[in-house]
């Protein structure tokens, strides 16, 4: 009887290593037939420099971040919002030139008086659409405002007859990111701190599959985002149920 018993111990871990080398094996084929996928995908792929950018209407001298990339040629491109600056943009020919179509409530830029839709945005601090993804550039703009006490500088034309004015914004003076950023810093802390609340404050519920607002809430390491983040789901998962329940009583 123990000899069986050892036996069958023996055969079951030697059915096991066999089942594990089995699938080692499978592991590493699949891996190669996707290595050797990429590699065809990539081979295929035109090389991109900056001089083929160059070539698009004389805007761009660099390769652009991020791709797709805003066409310069195009008659219109929007940017939704201008960060904490309170408009949104649509970036037209020739070169992307900024026209305001909206100003949102309580937003800094609503707060100046000035800005309405169909203004037109000659420069912010001195620095025009130039050279680079004009999402970067906005970007960028925003980053060196907030690290030179909020000021926002815009040159404002009322429509392209008009000689432009200033008109300052301000916006919440977050300061400078960190060398080691997004590590130790405090601007990073306020930006996330911000994303949470409005988070917190806007979103009711989630969705199936991958929710990003719900991944970003349990990230913080803040006891009241993980409780935001149990709210959500524990309404999904009611609302889920009676759907459910309602679905049973249909049939």
């Amino acid at each position: 009887m123990i000899s069986a018993i050892v036996v069958g111990n023996e055969n079951a871990s030697l059915n096991n290593t066999s089942k594990m080398n089995h699938i080692s094996t499978m592991k590493n084929k699949t891996r190669n037939v996707l290595l050797a996928a990429v590699t065809a995908a990539l081979a295929v792929l035109p090389t991109a420099s900056a001089q083929d950018y160059k070539s698009v209407d004389g805007y761009y001298t660099e390769v652009p971040q991020f791709h797709s990339w805003p066409d310069p040629t195009a008659a219109r491109y929007k940017i939704k919002r201008f960060g904490p600056v309170g408009v949104g943009l649509e970036l037209r020919a020739p070169n992307f030139t900024m026209h305001i179509v909206n100003v949102e409530e309580g937003s800094p830029a609503a707060a100046t008086g000035k800005l309405k839709k169909g203004q037109i945005i000659e420069s912010v601090n001195g620095h025009t659409m130039k050279g680079i993804d004009p999402r970067v550039l906005l970007g960028n703009w925003i980053t060196e405002a907030e690290a030179k006490g909020g000021i926002m500088k815009l040159m404002v034309k009322d429509d392209a007859k008009s000689a432009a004015k200033e008109v300052v914004v301000k916006l919440p003076a977050l300061g400078a990111f960190s060398k080691t950023w997004p590590l130790n810093c405090e601007k990073t802390n306020k930006i996330v701190r911000a994303c949470a609340d409005a988070l917190a404050a806007n979103k009711e519920s989630i969705g199936i599959g991958l929710d990003g607002a719900l991944q970003f809430m349990l990230s913080t390491g803040e006891e009241k985002d993980l409780e935001v983040a149990k709210r959500w789901v524990k309404k999904f998962v009611a609302e889920y149920n009676e759907k459910e329940k309602n679905r049973d009583k249909s049939k």
